[in-house]
């Protein structure tokens, strides 16, 4: 807009210049083309109506960082989410124990579907006895190899708050439900830590032995990795050491898969004595590639089953992405099968999709058993993703439901990159918004086009992010895209309006400069219009409900459809600005004729600026003054009479053209008028152009005269006449959506 102002600025300073108009007349024309043709409150109006929308969004617990991204968030086509507190509870429990040798025991009270149900601790029970050492030794490892702690010692146990994570915190709760974890801890006191992180996806703690020499290492962790770790295990069935062999193994792989399949992330356990260490001995944990002390040969202590039950809102938010046509992909460092039973549960993978009997994605299958195009849905392990050849990309990011289980934060940000790459370099040129909460989720954070960090994620997540979910809920980023393409609606809308009364604006200095006319109105009147009577109807289109679902509709394509786009340029300047600009001139012609200018006059008698030049000898023909030539007082007082009509014809115009612009495709009699903001807008616009032309302090101050009665008259019926053309166009928009002008007429 900026541009074609000053470009039209400069084509008709030269042309003024070349048909003899002194230099200052043609840089005072330049000037007011370029402020009618730029909308002064257009900034502000975009800005205020973002910082609105973001401020709303704050209240569902999405905290916007840039207002900027709030209309990027409308254009997402892909969601890339973490599955642990994002689409699940984050309230973990213990369900169920496996013992050494893979026998399961499992808990009997039911699983948790709301999240107003409180978890059941999985306690020692009689028919357990025969385990109780094993359970014993779960119970303990599970204390120690913690770093949860209770806040508060009132509720009850599984009520109470604590300082660690999820996993952990579910941990003690189980632990302390079994025992006295304060004791155990006492009699283990911790001595050194090598801390779990994303890329081992194990912990080991180091712990004194009470009245002891020795120290008990305790590791905790995904199961193959712990298991890897192990070379011994306790037989249940005779209570004897045993070497953890290939049928051991399996015995407890087919105990993880059958838990893992109902959606619980599995913890495997286990430990060792250290003998004959100094009391005094350094330990080296930062590097477990440099460690000074045994980091395998474990013995195997058993495993435990964590439930996370999905949240509420979760499935019906899937559901609402998958109607907008935006694709959810979960991304999880749990089991495969864990990450594809929630996906299963919640609609990710729909049985469309093969639901809780998705293909796991196997490399080692020929390509065509693998990419398998009869499959809608697919389950990708991040150990493979190394191994994938762009046909395999394509086959996977292509897919209707997809799930990356036991992915790495570097991998996520390489499942980003593909889908944001162009489509010219094998890309899904996707808008991604990503979740994280780690300290390693930041690059992912920062490459996606949307990053959203969780609330209760690190500070370096929330640093990197351009959205913050407050509540952790995934249910919250669909109501942020829900806003986002609202918004982008609703500025659409606010542009339009604000644009059509640039053409009644800038029309009256080319009339001035090419055919002579009197000055239709000034630069401080195109003011008043664009910072004044505009600007509250304009920042009240963010407060306007949709026409539709906009939900139910795809996201829009961001290459194309731009906020200006050359369809609202048509829409504004050649089709309401032109009846604005109608408008305005025919009262104009009107006031100056009732003050003895006949329209002969104005529109051959060649006044242009001499109207303005009390030392012009030029005589302003107006048969209701003495002699036949008006004077420079009267011809003054009756130009800005004239404006002041000018200015109050474009007001009124832009009242109906306020209601017209309300919707882009619905009638505004189903839409209805029951935005308290723009109504509010209509009567301060009212209110101003009234104290404009009737208040005398006014007149002096904007160069203004009161009108006539019969001004307003006139302009009515083309205010009535726009909001009914705009009807007829909307009307003919929705009878033929398949037309090919349909794309020239809808902005």
């Amino acid at each position: 807009i900026s541009v074609i102002a000053m470009t039209i600025g400069l084509i008709f300073f030269i042309c003024a210049a070349t048909m003899g108009y002194e230099i200052l007349e043609a840089i005072i024309f330049t000037i007011g083309i370029i402020v009618a043709n730029v909308p002064e409150g257009l900034l502000a109006t975009v800005t205020v109506a973002l910082t609105i929308t973001a401020e709303r969004m704050a209240t569902k617990n999405v905290l916007v960082k840039s207002t900027l991204i709030v209309e990027t968030l409308g254009s997402v086509t892909a969601i890339a989410s973490d599955k642990t507190g994002t689409l699940t509870q984050n309230r973990m429990s213990v369900r169920n124990a496996i013992y050494p040798d893979g026998t399961v025991r499992v808990t009997q009270h039911p699983r948790r579907r709301s999240i107003k149900e409180e978890p059941v601790p999985l306690k020692m029970e009689a028919a357990d006895e025969a385990f109780r050492p094993y359970y014993t030794s779960l119970v303990e490892i599970a204390a120690i190899c913690n770093h949860a702690n209770f806040d508060d010692r009132k509720d009850e146990i599984l009520k109470r708050n604590t300082d660690g994570d999820a996993s952990e915190s579910a941990l003690l709760k189980f632990a302390h439900s079994n025992a006295d974890s304060d004791a155990i801890r006492k009699t283990y006191p911790e001595y050194a830590c090598v801390s779990f992180n994303s890329t081992n996806k194990f912990m080991v703690t180091i712990h004194k032995i009470k009245n002891s020499k020795d120290y008990r290492l305790c590791i905790k962790g995904a199961p193959e990795r712990v298991m890897s770790r192990c070379s011994t295990y306790t037989d249940t069935k005779n209570g004897q050491i045993g070497q953890l062999n290939d049928a051991v193994k399996a015995e407890i792989v087919e105990s993880n898969t059958k838990l893992a399949k109902n959606g619980e992330r599995v913890l495997a356990f286990g430990e060792q004595i250290l003998k004959d260490f100094p009391e005094d001995f350094q330990f080296e944990t930062e590097d477990i590639t440099k460690c000074n002390f045994p980091m395998d040969g474990f013995k195997f202590c058993g495993m435990l089953s964590l439930e996370d039950p999905p949240r509420e809102q979760v499935p019906g938010a899937v559901r609402a992405c998958h109607e907008a046509s935006i694709t959810v992909i979960m991304v999880t460092g749990d089991h495969p099968l864990t990450g594809r039973s929630i996906a299963a549960q919640i609609g990710i993978l729909s049985e469309a999709d093969g639901g809780q009997n998705a293909p796991i994605y196997d490399v080692a299958l020929s390509k065509t058993e693998r990419n398998d195009e009869s499959k809608s849905g697919v389950v990708v392990t991040g150990d493979i993703l190394k191994d994938l050849d762009e046909d395999d990309w394509n086959y996977i990011l292509s897919r209707k439901g997809i799930v990356f289980a036991r992915t790495l934060p570097t991998q996520k940000q390489d499942i980003v990159d593909r889908l944001q790459a162009d489509k010219d370099k094998g890309g899904l040129d996707h808008v991604v918004a990503v979740t994280g909460d780690g300290v390693n989720d930041s690059p992912a954070l920062k490459s996606a086009r949307v990053g959203i960090a969780m609330g209760s994620g690190s500070e370096v997540a929330k640093e990197a992010s351009d959205l913050i979910l407050l509540d952790d809920d995934f249910s919250s980023i669909v109501k942020g895209i829900e806003e986002g393409r609202l918004i982008f609606a609703n500025l659409k809308k606010s542009i339009a309006y604000t644009l059509t009364s640039n053409i009644p604006e800038i029309i009256p200095f080319l009339a001035q400069i090419v055919i002579k006319l009197p000055l239709g109105m000034t630069t401080i009147m195109i003011l008043c219009i664009d910072l004044g009577t505009d600007i509250l109807p304009a920042i009240s289109f963010a407060y306007e409900e949709s026409e539709s679902d906009i939900m139910s509709i795809p996201p829009r394509d961001r290459h194309n459809d731009k906020l200006v786009t050359g369809t609202l340029i048509s829409f504004s300047y050649l089709q309401i600005g032109i009846i604005q600009a109608m408008c305005a001139f025919t009262v104009f012609f009107q006031s100056l004729a009732r003050q003895g200018f006949s329209n002969d006059f104005i529109l051959t008698g060649a006044s242009g600026f001499e109207w303005g030049k009390e030392s012009s000898s030029m005589c302003f023909k107006n048969d209701k003054v003495v002699g036949g030539c008006a004077d420079y007082k009267y011809r003054t007082f009756a130009l800005k009479k004239a404006q002041s009509a000018f200015l109050a014809s474009i007001v009124m115009c832009q009242i109906g053209c306020g209601l017209a612009c309300k919707t882009r495709l619905s009638s505004i009699l189903k839409h209805g008028v029951s935005n308290p903001v723009f109504n509010c807008g209509l009567v301060q616009e009212t209110t101003l152009i009234l104290l404009l032309v009737y208040v005398p302090f006014l007149n002096t101050a904007f160069n203004t005269e009161p009108i006539d009665a019969e001004d307003w008259l006139i302009a009515l019926p083309f205010s009535i006449f726009l909001l009914c053309y705009d009807e007829g166009r909307k009307w003919w928009l929705r009878e033929n959506p398949d037309h090919w002008f349909y794309k020239w007429l809808y902005y």
